[in-house]
């Protein structure tokens, strides 16, 4: 009996060892670990570890250029994973890097309208950030209005059958207008 008590409470031990070495393990998680190991358990740690504050922005690394950069390019190259995080920590980052991620994100749009709206759905985000996602435009189309046109366009079609997105796609066709109108006036 005493014999059969000691390993109870020996694999009961165990037990909580493990869970809390993961727990600990996710809590630890940076945004540092997305490049290198772009997996869902990964986003997980991460999404853990994250409370959405200032001081969790520096906790997990997310205001920090490097790593930030690095899964900006991933989601430029259609990588979900880093989509995830992104839309996560987006909020840690300013000036260039911000704007670097809303382009990216217009991009994996483009590529992946669906699975782009998909993701969506796990967010809590104002209209205004939902926009931006869409809405920003690649550094190639800067100066060229018609390709700006095509793009806003392409976009706002995309979402068509979304009934849930149909203010954004308003708004899309809204600057796409915009656009023609400024077109007609450099004639």
């Amino acid at each position: 009996m005493k014999t059969a008590l000691i390993v109870l409470v020996s694999s009961v031990a165990i037990l909580l060892g493990c869970a809390a070495t993961s727990a600990q393990d996710r809590t630890g998680a940076t945004i540092q670990a997305i490049p290198t190991a772009p997996t869902l358990d990964t986003y997980l740690g991460l999404r853990s570890a994250f409370h959405g504050d200032k001081d969790s922005c520096r906790e997990v690394g997310a205001n920090t250029s490097e790593a930030s950069a690095v899964i900006v390019e991933m989601i430029e190259g259609g990588d979900a994973v880093a989509l995830r995080a992104g839309l996560l920590v987006f909020r840690c980052w300013d000036g260039g890097l911000l704007g670097d991620f809303f382009r990216a994100t217009g991009q994996y749009f483009d590529r992946e309208p669906r699975g782009f709206v998909g993701l969506l759905d796990g967010y809590l985000m104002s209209r205004t950030d939902v926009q931006s996602l869409v809405a920003t435009l690649p550094e190639g189309a800067v100066d060229d209005l018609d390709e700006q046109i095509r793009i806003l366009r392409s976009r706002r079609a995309s979402l068509a059958s979304y009934s849930s997105f149909s203010w954004l796609a308003t708004e899309l066709e809204n600057e796409a207008l915009r656009r023609e109108a400024l077109k007609a006036q450099a004639r």
